[in-house]
């Protein structure tokens, strides 16, 4: 009994010591955006708001994409980065485009009062880049930048009132309290922490995919996924419907006699649980399996990349788990390979 108190406590401690740094975020935050409602901050105000920008991107809440510009001129205005022309930036929306183009900043000129969109490409457009281009044109179409009028930060979450210490703060208020919601119903003790901690950082989209290290301005060499080398490595893609991963989940299916064919997110994985019935055990142990599949397939990932790893995934996985679980699996990973059965 002293020996399961220990390791509850063992187990709660990690997991109260990871929500308080993203807690002490909260609170700074708050205090923050406190002193700005009372007036008590010392500089420029906005700077000390852009601060607190920095520190809601920490909890992945985007405070850049809180706000949308009003075009005038145009020379406030970043073409690809900022939100101005609709409800996404450019360079989301028009990914392949913004990666081929190398001058990001200058997009034309008023040539006899009309505006002409200029491009400097690293290659030739081709194929889809092309329809690409020409759906950018079609967005295009009608914008005209107008000289002399400055361009207008206008702020989403209130467009007719403008930008508010106070509401921003009642946005935090409202974070902290589902940040510890999100933590409490989601932290399982039939897993490690290192994989509670991964689906902590799956949930709140800190996994450093290809295309999250690009959007972070991050330079990696490809954005192709390192398994099958044909999609751009989103999160999704890395752990759901990548070609390759999907026969690992097909497996699973198999197993639990579970539906996973179009499963895309961790809610879908989640969901599809339910379809066994509502037995808390039986939910229980399908998300311990599906958390620590999730981490070892991310592993794998990593080892892939970082170590060029050629051992299937399957394989891999079955090596780890046992190895976890079992203190007489004595096999390495070349025997393992060779005679699983180990004669």
């Amino acid at each position: 009994m002293e020996e399961e108190e220990e390791e509850d406590k063992r187990m709660k401690k990690p997991k109260f010591n990871y929500i308080l740094c993203h807690m002490d975020v909260v609170v700074t935050v708050l205090c923050r955006t406190q002193e700005l409602v009372e007036g008590r901050v010392r500089g420029s105000v906005w700077r000390n708001i852009v601060k607190v920008g920095r520190s809601l991107d920490e909890l992945g809440i985007s405070f850049s994409d809180s706000f949308r510009w009003k075009l005038g001129s145009g020379e406030s205005i970043r073409f690809w980065e900022d939100n101005w022309s609709s409800a996404r930036k450019l360079r989301e929306r028009f990914r392949r485009l913004y990666l081929l183009e190398s001058v990001h900043s200058g997009k034309g000129a008023l040539q006899g009062g009309v505006w002409t969109w200029t491009w400097e490409w690293r290659r030739d457009l081709r194929g889809r880049e092309l329809g690409e281009l020409e759906a950018l044109y079609s967005e295009l179409r009608g914008v005209l930048p107008r000289l002399g009028v400055r361009d207008k930060s206008v702020w989403k979450l209130d467009e007719i009132n403008g930008f508010s210490v106070s509401k921003l703060r009642n946005l935090l208020e409202e974070t902290r309290a589902s940040l510890v919601n999100v933590v409490e119903t989601s932290w399982l003790k039939a897993v490690p922490t290192k994989v509670n901690v991964f689906i902590w950082r799956l949930r709140f989209g800190r996994l450093p995919t290809w295309a999250v290290l690009d959007e972070m301005g991050v330079e990696v060499n490809s954005m192709l996924c390192p398994r099958c080398g044909e999609e751009v490595e989103t999160v999704n893609h890395a752990l759901f419907s990548c070609v390759k991963v999907r026969r690992f989940w097909k497996q699973v299916d198999r197993w639990w006699v579970i539906e996973l064919q179009d499963l895309s997110t961790l809610t879908d994985l989640i969901s599809a649980g339910a379809q066994r019935g509502n037995n808390s055990f039986g939910r229980a142990r399908w998300e311990a399996t599906i958390w620590s599949f999730l981490y070892f397939i991310w592993e794998d990932r990593n080892k892939l990349v970082f170590h060029s790893g050629k051992i299937p995934l399957t394989e891999r996985l079955a090596f780890e788990w046992i190895m976890s679980r079992d203190s007489s699996f004595k096999l390495d990973m070349e025997a393992w390979l060779m005679d699983p059965f180990g004669h």
